[in-house]
C-alpha cells in the first residue's frame, strides 16, 4: 500500500474537507511531530496529551536553593556545581514536579481504516455500514506508551505500552495500516489507562496569596459571604500553562485566574 507523511496543517484541512467521502488509502509512511498550528486540530491534541500518562520530576526549589548556596562558601559552591557536572544529578533542596508530555514530544501517524459499523473499532451501537475513519496512533517515548484513537471523536480507544509484552504484534498492525478493535486489543492487553488525578497540598507563595485575594475582591465585588467559594487546582493543562488556578467553578476554565509561580 502507497502511504504519504502529513503536515499537521495539511491533515487538519483534509480531515474536514474530506471526512464524507475519503474511501482511498493514505500515502506515506513516518509519523510525524505533533505540533497543532491550526485551532480543529489543536482541540484533538489537546485531548490526545490528556490520555497520556504524567511525567513525575524533581526541579530545584530555587528560593530554597539561593538560600542555600548563598550561605556556602565560594569553594563549597565550585565543589556543587563540579558534582552537579559529574553526576548529572540536581544538587541541593528539590521540589517534585508533574508534568503532561508536550507536542514536541510526540509523534503522531495518521492512516484510514475501514469497519463493519457505524461505532468503528470502539464496538457497542452502530449501523451496520461500511465505515471509514481515520485511526490516530500519538506515540510519547517519555512516557513508553501509545494512545490509539478511531474516527474525529477524541475518545480513547486504548493504550499501547512502548516495547510491551506484544511489542511485535503492534508494529505488525502498523505495518498493514490495521489497528485492532477495543476488544481484540484487551485480548493483547491493551486497555485505556485511568487518568492521573493530581492531588496532593498546594503550596502557595505570600505574592500568590496577594494574588488570591486580589481575585477573591474581584469575584465578590467587594462583597464577600458564606456562600462565595473559590476553588484552587493544580493544572496541567491550564489556558495559560500549568500551575496553580483560582476559579469559581472546578469544572471549567472561564474565568479562571493563573496564580504566579505555583507549585
Amino acid at each position: 500500500m502507497a502511504q504519504a507523511t502529513f503536515d499537521v496543517v495539511h491533515l487538519a484541512r483534509a480531515a474536514v474537507r474530506r471526512a464524507d467521502q475519503d474511501h482511498h488509502p493514505a500515502r506515506g509512511t513516518e509519523p510525524w511531530p505533533l505540533k497543532a498550528r491550526s485551532l480543529p486540530f489543536r482541540r484533538h491534541c489537546t485531548r490526545w496529551l490528556r490520555d497520556l500518562p504524567i511525567i513525575v520530576y524533581l526541579d530545584r526549589d530555587w528560593p530554597r536553593h539561593r538560600e542555600w548556596l548563598d550561605a556556602m562558601t565560594r569553594d563549597e559552591r565550585a565543589r556543587v556545581y563540579t558534582d552537579e557536572r559529574v553526576s548529572g544529578e540536581v544538587q541541593g533542596p528539590t521540589i517534585e514536579r508533574r508534568r503532561r508530555p508536550s507536542e514536541q514530544e510526540c509523534l503522531v501517524t495518521v492512516f484510514p481504516q475501514v469497519w463493519g459499523s457505524t461505532a468503528l473499532g470502539y464496538g457497542g451501537l452502530g449501523g451496520a455500514a461500511m465505515s471509514t475513519a481515520y485511526t490516530v496512533v500519538v506515540e510519547a517515548q517519555v512516557v513508553g506508551r501509545r494512545a490509539v484513537y478511531f474516527g474525529g471523536s477524541g475518545r480513547l480507544a486504548y493504550v499501547v505500552p512502548i516495547g510491551g509484552a506484544n511489542e511485535k504484534e503492534f508494529q505488525e498492525a502498523i505495518a498493514v495500516r490495521t489497528m485492532p478493535s477495543v476488544r481484540d486489543a484487551a485480548a493483547l492487553g491493551w486497555v485505556p489507562e485511568e487518568p492521573v488525578v493530581m492531588g496532593g497540598a498546594l503550596e502557595l507563595t505570600a505574592g500568590q496569596v496577594a494574588q488570591l485575594a486580589l481575585f477573591v475582591a474581584a469575584k465578590g465585588e467587594g462583597g464577600t459571604g458564606d456562600g462565595a467559594r473559590i476553588v484552587l487546582q493544580h493544572r496541567e493543562d491550564g489556558h495559560a500553562g500549568p500551575g496553580v488556578y483560582a476559579s469559581g467553578n472546578a469544572s471549567s476554565e472561564n474565568g479562571s485566574v493563573l496564580l504566579d509561580s505555583g507549585r
